[in-house]
């Protein structure tokens, strides 16, 4: 579940909320939305961190952030 989207000089995109399920490390791909129009869009996960401290993996339950790349340049 995603608690804000923040834009973070030197960073870029940080997307931060609760893990619901699963395992995420750097470098997974992940289905961000949906947009206005409906559509999921491919992002990659380029650092964790879980209270404030860079992890290597996320799992189910921790609240994190995320700092993340769009996979297409359009958007």
């Amino acid at each position: 579940m995603i608690d804000g989207v923040y834009q973070v000089t030197g960073v870029g995109i940080v997307v931060a909320g609760t893990m619901k399920a699963g395992k995420v490390t750097p470098n997974t791909t992940l289905l961000l939305g949906p947009d206005k129009t409906g559509k999921f869009n491919p992002v990659v996960v380029r650092t964790i961190h879980h209270k404030r401290t860079p992890v290597e993996e996320a799992v189910s339950g921790q609240a994190v952030c995320f700092g993340i790349k769009t996979v297409d340049k359009k958007l």
